[in-house]
């Protein structure tokens, strides 16, 4: 089963609707969120997708930068404490 964080970050198009206060994912997939917290997944989204192109265009390199690092230590975090609740 997939939580609704995983779902927020790997998961298909997100709408924002500011009069039900509901984020959606691919227009029928709706969580009660704050306009706030539906940013902030967005642009940690758009970060996971950058890190994903990173990888997918040199799969090879063993290097990885420290921003890279950051957001997926992050993403870890976020995913370890949905597991736990």
């Amino acid at each position: 089963m997939a939580t609704p964080t995983a779902l927020l970050l790997f998961g298909g198009v997100q709408t924002y609707d500011y009069g039900s206060s509901t984020l959606a994912i691919d227009g029928w997939i709706k969580f009660k969120a704050n306009p706030e917290s539906s940013k902030l997944f967005q642009l940690l989204r758009s970060e996971v997708d950058y890190v994903l192109a990173l990888r997918v265009a040199d799969p090879s390199s063993m290097e990885v930068k420290a921003e890279e690092d950051t957001i997926v230590d992050t993403i870890t975090k976020l995913l370890a404490s949905d597991e736990c609740e």
